[in-house]
């Protein structure tokens, strides 16, 4: 065995190294005089670069702060709750969702000057709530000031569809289990497209797994969503870039996002593509064109930030276990080939946890980091109302009278000797009756 001294002998006349030392002498040598320039400019600058960088703290701590100070302002605006009931038959298109939920992208966009500046956004809820007495509802929270806007949206999207106000359904002392969902790859890998309502609807298994519940359970899903932020639309940019210049997509995506963009963007920055691309496409291949087509179609739409949740109060912890696993089962019709899925979202099993997601939960806001990136089509797939003809979903609150608005003949009578009846039609109140002219 060598010995250490026989190892210090060994290295001492190693002909690379000394190779490699001379080299190195050599290069300090001609590099010294840039050292002493680089010396004298460190010395003499350094106490105006230490306030430079001070004054770029203090102003990303004052934007931070103004920013969560908008954020929570936006927050706690006034809102509106209300409960939506279909009627007996439902028969609309995925695509007829979807330009629905292209009119509420559109309002959500609509900010002040100040919110455009530091990018806060509006955001509504879209829930599905059932319980053993008043079965399943499906819920709206939006903003006072939007109300009206999105109640006329929802009756032109489907005519006799009722809209009234309603309570929070989350009383005091309330409290259950929340589950988050993820997507399970790169947002701008779609969700498999549910186009074919009319054979199948995948909305059947999602409202059977709230069904069947006890006294005192309440299950109810919730998807939060907002405009994308700029971050995700840089990215969305660049992916289209990447389209234009017939340069190979998928292994752009195969690099994560630096965990360091998270914390100091606190999660408002989307996933980071690679700086280097590939400067030439990979050889065609049938199913790698077919994936980059739908991603195409996927960041053509209108982009939501979504937050999408489980809530499951029961006293059982086999009910609720068994509720969770159901639902999470009725997702996977919306797996993508095996390359997208929803999936759970997998925290420490501690409390404190648990009560900040029902605390999100409870205020409709989206989550901090991770927050899936839906299309229009992909919101439209997971909340719909049940297609009649092929679904027969238990419990389901409808409206069994259909509403119809009263003839402008009506409208326009602005004094009546005797009213006999009153028609509402869209939380509009038309009295009905006859003049002194037409008693006679």
């Amino acid at each position: 065995m060598l010995t250490a001294q026989t190892w210090v002998v060994m290295l001492k006349n190693n002909i690379v190294l000394k190779i490699l030392q001379k080299e190195f002498v050599g290069y300090s040598h001609s590099l010294s005089p840039y050292f002493l320039v680089l010396s004298h400019f460190v010395t003499t600058y350094l106490p105006y670069l230490i306030w430079l960088i001070i004054a770029f703290f203090i102003l990303w701590i004052i934007c931070l702060s103004v920013k969560l100070y908008l954020f929570w302002k936006e927050s706690n605006k006034p809102t509106q709750i209300f409960e939506v009931s279909p009627p007996t038959s439902t028969e609309q298109s995925s695509f007829t969702t979807a330009q629905l939920f292209t009119s509420v992208h559109g309002l959500l966009r609509q900010r002040s000057w100040i919110l455009r500046l530091f990018d806060v956004s509006k955001s509504y809820a879209f829930e599905i709530v059932s319980t053993k007495d008043k079965g399943i509802r499906y819920i709206l929270r939006v903003s006072v000031d939007d109300a009206q806007i999105i109640k006329k949206n929802l009756i032109a999207y489907l005519p006799g569809i009722q809209v009234k106000e309603a309570d929070d359904y989350l009383k005091n002392g309330t409290h259950g289990h929340v589950i988050d969902i993820r997507l399970a790859k790169h947002f701008v890998f779609p969700l498999k497209k549910q186009d074919n309502l009319e054979e199948y609807d995948p909305i059947a298994y999602v409202t059977g797994a709230m069904t069947k519940l006890s006294e005192n359970e309440m299950v109810a899903v919730q998807m939060v969503v907002s405009p994308i932020n700029r971050g995700t639309t840089r990215v969305i940019g660049r992916l289209r870039g990447l389209f234009l210049g017939d340069k190979d997509v998928l292994s752009e995506l195969q690099v994560a996002s630096p965990f360091g963009i998270w914390i100091v963007t606190l999660g408002r920055e989307g996933p980071v593509l690679p700086i280097m691309s590939l400067k030439t496409k990979l050889p065609d291949s049938t199913y790698r064109d077919i994936i980059e087509t739908q991603i195409k179609q996927k960041t053509d739409q209108q982009l939501f930030t979504a937050s999408l949740r489980l809530l499951t109060v029961s006293n059982s912890y086999s009910n609720r276990s068994t509720i969770e696993k159901g639902f999470l089962a009725a997702l996977s019709p919306f797996t993508n080939a095996g390359y997208q899925s929803l999936k759970a979202r997998r925290y420490i099993r501690i409390k404190a946890i648990n009560d900040l997601l029902f605390w999100l939960y409870q205020h409709r806001l989206l989550n901090i980091v991770g927050n899936p990136i839906l299309s229009t089509s992909e919101l439209s797939d997971l909340y719909h109302f049940p297609y009649t003809s092929t679904t027969k979903t238990e419990n389901l609150s409808k409206l069994h009278s259909k509403e119809l608005p009263a003839p402008l003949s009506l409208k326009q009578k602005t004094e009546c000797d005797l009213y006999f009846a009153k028609n509402i039609y869209g939380g509009t109140e038309t009295k009905i009756g006859l003049t002194e002219d037409e008693r006679r």
